[in-house]
């Protein structure tokens, strides 16, 4: 058994497959914006990894406090599906030049923030070299990897770099909110019973075209 507290009430007209899918990866990315990133009205914030399930969630969080929402994938074949998921602009990483690109979307002045959802030492080097002048940059991904930054870049542009543990018990609060009046929505790229967990884990490792969550059922056969 669990304390009550660990339990968090949703409404009886809230989906069971968004309120799965959506919890954790919502109130996390809810946190790095609210809290840890500031994001304000008409910032630019830079999200890699952006499929995902925190990806997308930080997509529409960012969308919805008025700011503008810029997306990187390495496969064509998602930028469409990142558009409808929130993004403003969707950028190729296999394309030459991203950072310069990007900071040409940004007339120049560089992103005011970055979330990084890979745990990919280029993806973070990306986040850095398109960050403007006293910009927030958020590696969430990649626990034992090195982040490739340097005192240089410290100093040059006064960078600020964040981290983020988890979700606070506020957090899941707004998100069950937002959730439940339909401000926010997790796409869900496929339901699967539990029995399919296998086939689930390969879906993720080689689909080129998924944005959104695998939701597994374990009442289903």
């Amino acid at each position: 058994s669990r304390p009550q507290n660990y339990w968090i009430k949703i409404s009886p007209a809230l989906d069971y497959d968004q309120a799965a899918a959506a919890m954790w990866a919502c109130s996390t990315a809810h946190h790095i914006v609210a809290a840890r990133m500031n994001v304000r009205m008409n910032d630019m914030v830079l999200i890699t990894g952006a499929s995902g399930g925190m990806g997308t969630a930080t997509l529409q969080l960012v969308k919805l406090v008025g700011a503008t929402p810029i997306a990187t994938t390495r496969h064509a074949a998602k930028e469409e599906a990142l558009r409808r998921a929130g993004a403003e602009a969707v950028f190729n990483t296999g394309t030459p030049d991203v950072a310069r690109a990007i900071r040409d979307y940004t007339h120049g002045e560089g992103v005011d923030g970055a979330v990084e959802y890979t745990g990919a030492q280029a993806q973070m080097r990306l986040c850095i070299d398109a960050m403007r002048f006293g910009g927030t940059f958020c590696p969430v991904a990649g626990e034992m990897s090195e982040v490739p930054l340097r005192v240089i870049d410290l100093v040059s542009r006064e960078l600020n770099v964040h981290g983020v543990r988890a979700s606070t018990r506020n957090d899941q609060r707004v998100v069950v909110e937002l959730l439940e009046k339909g401000r926010i929505v997790m796409p869900i790229h496929m339901t699967l019973p539990l029995s399919q967990v296998a086939a689930a884990h390969r879906l993720l490792e080689n689909n080129v075209d998924m944005v959104g969550r695998i939701v597994l059922h374990p009442w289903d056969d």
